[in-house]
């Protein structure tokens, strides 16, 4: 019996003996670097394909499609037009001007052949009490005798334009003599004021094609007039008011004189009344360089 029992002990311990040396890749018939791979659950992806689908994508880059980057969709820039510079050029000045825009209730008053001592102060007076601008065209010779009134038109915020130095008919001279004409006028203007006008009204209104190519190289703007009061042939005072009342309009430049003859106390007594009544419709009194928007002086 002690020999049997001695057997089945040592038949047992060389059983065990053997378990203790079974690798234990034996168990599962599965490679050791595939033990891993095989715990994954039936039907699931394994641990490279999970890693594949939770790794966030790479930000679009804008680099070579070869190195790998990926290429944005292209995105649309906002555009602004493209403002061309205007091929038209700004409106010129006419050479000769008769009257200004008829858009608005204006007019201007002008007055030629001063300055003097008689005619032209009062009718200074007259503008002062109405508070009324003017333009006043004088004539170079009477300009170098009173620059003490030349200089008193100016002070009362008048404009001085150019009407020659002797008031000859400027269309009979030679180029040189109606540039001297021009020129020596403007230097008695320059000296008395320290202004240089730019607006020139010819004596009579006289002008053909090369005086005014000549005159407008001089860099002058030619006024004439659309409103003619012929107060200078001795009209009363009744017929210079009527004359405004038939032939003014928007834009209107009137003609008066300034200087001439005893003629001229019939303008004096007219004036006032022509003030008061264009008021009365609405027209606003200006100096023709702001009538037609050109500046009065070089």
């Amino acid at each position: 019996m002690t020999g049997v029992v001695r057997v089945t002990c040592c038949a047992l311990a060389f059983f065990v003996f053997l378990g203790g040396c079974v690798p234990e890749s034996t168990d599962s018939g599965i490679r050791p670097e595939q033990k891993e791979k095989a715990q994954a659950p039936s039907g699931g992806p394994d641990k490279e394909e999970v890693k594949r689908q939770i790794q966030p994508k790479a930000p679009a880059d804008h680099g070579d499609q070869k190195k790998g980057k990926v290429e944005p969709p292209e995105q649309k820039k906002e555009t602004k037009p493209v403002m061309k510079p205007s091929s038209q050029k700004p409106a010129k000045a006419p050479a000769v001007i008769y009257k200004g825009s008829g858009d608005a209730k204006r007019v201007a008053l002008t007055f030629d052949d001063g300055p003097d001592r008689h005619f032209t102060l009062q009718i200074l007076e007259i503008l002062e009490k109405e508070r009324v601008p003017a333009t006043f065209f004088v004539v170079g010779q009477l300009a170098e005798k009173h620059p003490d009134i030349l200089r008193e038109i100016d002070r009362r915020g008048h404009v001085i334009g150019n009407h020659s130095f002797s008031h000859p008919v400027m269309t009979r001279l030679s180029s040189a003599s109606a540039t001297r004409q021009v020129e020596e006028t403007n230097r008695i203007i320059r000296d008395a004021t320290g202004k240089s006008p730019r607006l020139f009204r010819p004596p009579y209104g006289a002008v053909n094609k090369p005086l005014i190519r000549q005159v407008s190289d001089q860099g002058f703007h030619i006024i004439q007039w659309s409103v003619d009061t012929r107060d200078w042939a001795g009209p009363s005072s009744k017929k210079i008011v009527h004359t405004v009342k038939q032939q003014v309009g928007p834009g209107g430049i009137i003609l008066q004189h300034s200087a001439g003859g005893p003629q001229l106390k019939e303008t004096v007594k007219a004036l006032p009344v022509i003030i008061r009544h264009l008021k009365q419709e609405g027209y606003e009194f200006v100096t023709v360089d702001q009538l037609i928007g050109i500046p009065a002086y070089h």
